[in-house]
């Protein structure tokens, strides 16, 4: 983040020895004007209204912490510009005023204005600006903030400071901000989503004698990020998701077997939640209260806090002023600790220990949260720090908003570190989620344990350009097959059901499917898939026709599906449950021996008769 403005030194010479602040109301009206590139040109207007009636001022001294260009000053009489002075850090603008404005309730209006290479940063698709902070607001009686920004770089998506006013100029956006939301550092950012190009790589060992399985988490898709892939290599057996919401591959090695598994693909990050429906379920959150490793929710001390904070916002801000982030630890090799420990040794803790304290305190005042890992861009490790693994993941907690009904990610370490900027009400396009930790504080292992030591097997940038794939809303690469079920007895198996199976065999997810199914004898039945991950499947039952129908009529079952506004019909034919012959050998085993028996039994009868 950029260092800001400092409005902090003011240095006036009177025709009384007076050089309190206090002496003099002081209001400020300051524009940013943004153009494309991102170089800002800044307008100070500065009103000095006396307070005595025997002062006046004679100089200015502005100090700001950024290397100023161009800066001009000026007062009704003309150049007030005395002497400017770069130092190491810091530069000094003397200002020395042309008229002398003497008597209680005058005024001294001037201006200053310097231009900032490139203040907003471009990133990505996305577009930061950092705010100027104000050093003594108290001393300040009134200071409005003009940003004025083009309409080239995009839709507002967050800001940390209260917007009070936002106007379209046409091909420029105005934003209005007054000196209470400038308290601390504040962030504001355009765009509609920033991509990510991501390289992922896993170590699969198998180093058993006999085969076995490995299970590997993928990025997978949240409500607040989309993920298309455009290599698996190999492909696994299947991709499924877990409780949590995880994408994972399910892998089978043989004996002593030793691979790596490639993940290739692009993300898009939004600031904001995109309600997504599958990611939204409210049937698993008991889930996210349980205790856990690290989550000691029963512990004394959390349930005491618990119930006087009792909401996300006060645990949140909790954690932010009790926890001091280690810096020293970034060099050092340190466990994760757990909250009840973060609450004991509050000046140890990184990122896990934020997390670990927000979700544990959250989940004991009733609350579901659970913990996100993943990576985290940062172009400053002092200010946006990351986590101590070998592949840089950073860990950020999110709870479950009841009235919007969806979960909501939050990040109390950030907001510590960077002095103040508000990750709570407001998110950013910086969060890459890797793995969801929820029914376990520590599983599934993120991309980058899957590794050899000093190996670096995560690899994330900025997109070059957007992933060409098939359109989401198409048919296209959806297979259907129909299984039955297993043998349920001697002669017949489970006659009464069977399975339609639907295999998504894209490398990006399909939601909401809809099927509309006819089953043999004209039974309509309707059926939506919300949601199958790349390479999964679903698994839909339906009721079958009896045995003996097959025997005259080999069955089909119609499907009509639709994904958006494609729309396809399929026929499928039901297996028998067991083969012709098989069923018609059973049939004549038990037809023989249900005449076996009636003739033995008439035989026995004759006999008894013959004695009688």
């Amino acid at each position: 983040m950029k260092k800001v403005f400092l409005f902090c030194l003011f240095l006036f010479f009177a025709a009384s020895p007076v050089k309190a602040l206090e002496s003099f109301q002081t209001d400020f009206a300051v524009t940013y004007q943004i153009n494309p590139r991102g170089d800002a040109t800044v307008h100070q207007t500065i009103t000095l209204t006396n307070n005595f009636s025997n002062i006046y001022p004679t100089e200015y001294l502005l100090e700001t912490s950024e290397k100023v260009q161009n800066i001009s000053a000026w007062d009704e009489k003309g150049n007030i510009l005395a002497e400017v002075k770069e130092k190491k850090d810091t530069t000094e603008i003397r200002l020395r005023f042309n008229q002398q404005v003497v008597g209680k309730g005058k005024k001294l209006v001037f201006h200053v204005q310097y231009q900032l290479p490139q203040w907003a940063t471009h990133k990505g698709r996305v577009w930061e600006i950092a705010l100027p902070k104000l050093s003594h607001p108290e001393k300040i009686n009134s200071f409005v903030l003009t940003v004025i920004v083009p309409n080239s770089f995009g839709k507002l998506a967050y800001s940390s400071a209260r917007i009070k006013k936002i106007e379209n100029l046409g091909i420029q956006t105005k934003l209005v901000f007054e000196k209470n939301s400038l308290r601390g550092n504040n962030l504001i950012s355009f765009g509609d989503f920033q991509s990510f190009d991501f390289a992922l790589k896993y170590l699969l060992t198998n180093p058993h004698n006999e085969p076995g399985e490995s299970i590997i988490p993928l990025p997978p898709q949240t409500n607040y990020q989309e993920v298309i892939f455009t290599k698996i290599d190999p492909l696994p057996k299947r991709i499924f998701l877990d409780e949590n919401g995880n994408w994972l591959g399910e892998y089978l090695l043989s004996p002593r077997e030793k691979f790596t598994v490639t993940v290739q693909g692009q993300v898009k990050i939004f600031a904001s939640p995109q309600k997504t429906s599958f990611y939204n379920q409210e049937k698993t959150l008991p889930l996210f209260l349980k205790e856990d490793q690290y989550w000691e929710t029963s512990h004394p001390q959390i349930i005491r806090l618990a119930q006087e904070l009792k909401t996300p916002q006060k645990i949140y801000q909790f954690v932010v002023s009790h926890l001091q982030y280690d810096y020293q630890a970034i060099n050092e090799k340190v466990e994760r600790k757990g909250a009840v420990a973060a609450l004991a040794r509050p000046q140890e803790s990184v990122c896990t220990e934020f997390t670990d304290l927000f979700i544990a305190l959250c989940r004991a005042a009733g609350i579901p949260a659970r913990e996100i890992e993943g990576f985290a861009y940062t172009n400053n490790p002092k200010l946006k720090p990351l986590s101590l693994e070998k592949n840089i993941l950073h860990a950020w907690p999110e709870y479950w908003d009841k009235s919007r009904k969806e979960w909501v990610q939050v990040d109390p370490t950030w907001e510590k570190t960077t002095g103040g900027v508000d990750y709570f009400h407001n998110f950013d396009f910086n969060h890459f989620a890797f793995v969801i930790h929820g029914t376990s504080s520590s599983s599934p292992s993120p991309p980058g344990n899957f590794s050899l030591p000093n190996e670096k097997t995560i690899q994330v940038s900025f997109a070059r350009q957007p992933v060409v794939v098939l359109p989401k809303k198409t048919l296209q690469n959806l297979s259907f097959s129909f299984q039955r079920k297993k043998e349920s007895s001697f002669l017949f198996k489970n006659l009464s059901w069977g399975e339609i199976v639907i295999k998504n065999k894209n490398l990006h997810p399909v939601e909401n499917l809809k099927l509309e199914i006819v089953l043999p004898g004209k039974e309509k039945t309707a059926q939506t898939v919300e949601f199958l991950p790349p390479l999964g499947e679903e698994k839909i039952t339906v009721p079958l026709p009896p045995w003996w129908k097959q025997l005259i009529d080999k069955p089909a079952v119609e499907i009509s599906l639709s994904l958006g506004s494609f729309r396809e019909e399929k026929s499928l034919s039901l297996p028998f449950f067991v083969s012709q012959e098989k069923l018609l050998g059973k049939i004549l085993v038990v037809s023989g021996s249900i005449f076996l028996f009636f003739f033995l039994l008439w035989k026995a009868k004759g006999l008894f008769a013959k004695r009688g």
